[in-house]
């Protein structure tokens, strides 16, 4: 894999990569958890997808990525 892209979708999260794209809705998506350096996004109970926010080019996107995420995660339970 080259790179990621992740998109905040109306209906969940969409990963993009030269292999090919993966949405994960937030029906499907268990929990999500923030850290001081990193973003999980559970799609199980012990499974994780990691997003570092130092992947973002700024604090203020990185800050505001995980905003709209909890927002509309949380709006979807």
């Amino acid at each position: 894999i080259t790179g990621v892209v992740c998109t905040l979708k109306a209906n969940g999260i969409d990963f993009i990569t030269n292999l090919g794209d993966s949405l994960f809705e937030y029906k499907e998506i268990y929990d999500i958890k923030v850290t001081d350096e990193l973003i999980l996004v559970y799609i199980s109970e012990k499974n994780a997808i990691v997003i570092p926010k130092r992947a973002f080019k700024t604090k203020e996107a990185s800050y505001n990525f995980t905003a709209k995420l909890l927002e509309d995660f949380k709006n979807y339970n």
